[in-house]
Parts: C-alpha cells; structure tokens; sequence
C-alpha cells in the first residue's frame, strides 16, 4: 500500500483548493491522467448511514483495490471522523454509502481540469512529476 501513501502524499496538495466534488474529481482526473495513473471517474450518491443524508449527484475517482479518491464528502456529509476524506479503501467505512456508476471519462489532457487546476495555484508539473513516480506501480 506504499503506492497509495505516495498518492495521497501527492494529491493532498490539492485539499486547500475552492472547488466542489465535481472540480475537485475533474482536476485530480485530469492529474491522475496526465502521470498516466489507471482511474475511473464515478457519479452516483454519497449517503451517511448514520444521519441518513444523501448528496445526490455527487462524484469522486475510483481506483484499483476498492480505493476511493474524494475530498469533498466531509464538504457535504460533515466534518466528523466517521466520513472519509481523502483516498481511502471503501471497505474500511461502514457508516457511508457510495453508489455509483461509471462515468464518460474526461479527456487527457482536458483543458478544463487545466484550467481549474491553474486557477486554484496548482503546480501541475510538481504534482504530474510526483505521480509519475508512481505511476508504473498502478498497472
């Protein structure tokens, strides 16, 4: 699971950024793309078993291994230790739901994920440069 410690090393410079589930999926999309990193993009629901809330639509990245990549659940779930953040295996989170599908993914390169990334201050390089690490250990 070292590899999964590189990327959340690597993608959790992209936490401070003003964006919702669906900027912050298309800009980590567009990174895990542009390092050549196997990863699909999913829309479905987010829901909190505990208080019964649901956040309809909502995306994130699904990785192998059951990882989950989502920055923005606490944004509409809470910010309490039973929502996860982050990547994380969606095993280990009983009292949250994902259900989903796979979704059209964005295009390498997207121009939009570019320019989201751009506008937040995102070293696109540092980061792309980073991922490529590690990339080899994803396929």
């Amino acid at each position: 699971m070292e590899k999964y410690e590189k990327l959340r090393t690597a993608l959790n410079q992209l936490d401070h950024c003003h964006l919702e589930c669906d900027g912050m999926t298309r800009v980590i999309s567009f990174l895990l793309g542009l390092a050549f990193i196997p990863h699909s993009v999913m829309i479905g629901d987010i829901t909190s078993i505990r208080t019964k809330s649901t956040i309809q639509p909502h995306l994130w990245i699904k990785l192998p291994n059951r990882m989950i990549v989502d920055y923005r659940a606490r944004m509409w779930l809470g910010d309490g230790e039973e929502i996860p953040h982050g990547i994380f295996d969606s095993k280990q989170w009983e009292l949250v739901r994902y259900k989903g599908r796979e979704c059209t993914p964005f295009p390498i390169n997207d121009p939009i994920g570019h320019i989201l990334a751009f506008t937040n201050g995102i070293d696109i390089d540092k980061i792309v440069a980073d991922l490529s690490e590690i990339n080899s250990e994803f396929k």
